[in-house]
């Protein structure tokens, strides 16, 4: 088989609502789905907790590159945000895709590692992710975090929502992770 040149290589724009775990949990998926060098290109931009702002930098951030990027999208929460739908609005608006974790993105970290589909309140998601040990410090993935689990984080997520796609705001819990990752699992 022959290699892909560098021009038909898959350019993807990840921008997230998280500053430290999201952009810590796409960068270790790079490495450990090889997605480095030959088929996928992924820029990841960690922005902050306004929905419509994360939407707006990843239309900056895309618009603006010299080397234009296939897919664009962000990671946000359900959280508290009054926003959201929004943002949701305003990413289909601009053909950006928009992967929306119910109540947040620490349920698709909890389900690398715990299999429970139930509802979640904030504080018990948190207590969860605690005795899990999946954050080293603040909001630092464990070096020990199994990352490579995700094929098993996207079978409990398919359970709890087996057809949530991108710009979806599904049950609590729930996420659109696993459309992410047949994205950047596809060749």
């Amino acid at each position: 088989m022959a290699r892909r040149k560098r021009s038909e290589k898959k350019r993807i724009l990840i921008c997230t609502e998280g500053t430290v775990t999201e952009p810590q949990y796409i960068d270790s998926l790079k490495q450990i789905l090889g997605t480095s060098g030959e088929s996928v290109t992924i820029r990841t931009v960690g922005v902050g907790r306004d929905p419509v702002k994360i939407v707006q930098k990843c239309m900056a951030v895309r618009d603006k590159a010299i080397d234009p990027f296939d897919i664009a999208v962000c990671l946000i929460d359900v959280d508290t945000h009054a926003k959201l739908k929004e943002a949701l609005a305003l990413a289909a608006r601009y053909e950006i895709s928009v992967v929306v974790s119910n109540l947040k993105f620490e349920v698709w970290l909890l389900w690398h590692v715990v299999e429970s589909v139930s509802h979640f309140e904030s504080k018990q998601l948190d207590r969860m992710m605690s005795e899990q040990k999946i954050f080293e410090k603040e909001k630092s993935l464990s070096p020990k975090f199994p990352v490579e689990n995700y094929k098993r984080a996207c079978q409990i997520a398919r359970r709890a929502n087996p057809k949530l796609g991108p710009g979806e705001i599904g049950p609590n819990s729930s996420t659109g992770m696993p459309w992410l990752i047949d994205i950047l699992t596809s060749k």
